[in-house]
């Protein structure tokens, strides 16, 4: 569901399931972190604007709950 060729309710959604998973358990959601976080990532730079809120969103919510976990995909940025 991440796929650019996915339309943007289905990359949006896909994001929106990560981000609930993040808020509602955010130790479950640490063995998903490694493959869902750097596509989070991507969707921050997405064209569409919905996707890039939601992807930014779930990056404020890794934000808030570990910054440890955050820092190694985004450098200094933290």
């Amino acid at each position: 569901m991440w796929a650019k060729e996915n339309t943007t309710n289905e990359r949006c959604i896909s994001i929106l399931i990560f981000d609930a998973l993040v808020e509602e358990c955010p130790e479950a959601a640490l063995k998903y972190y490694n493959v869902c976080l750097p596509e989070i990532l991507d969707g921050s730079y997405d064209e569409d604007p919905d996707v890039r809120q939601n992807a930014l969103y779930g990056l404020g919510l890794w934000a808030e709950y570990d910054r440890s976990f955050f820092k190694p995909f985004v450098g200094g940025m933290v």
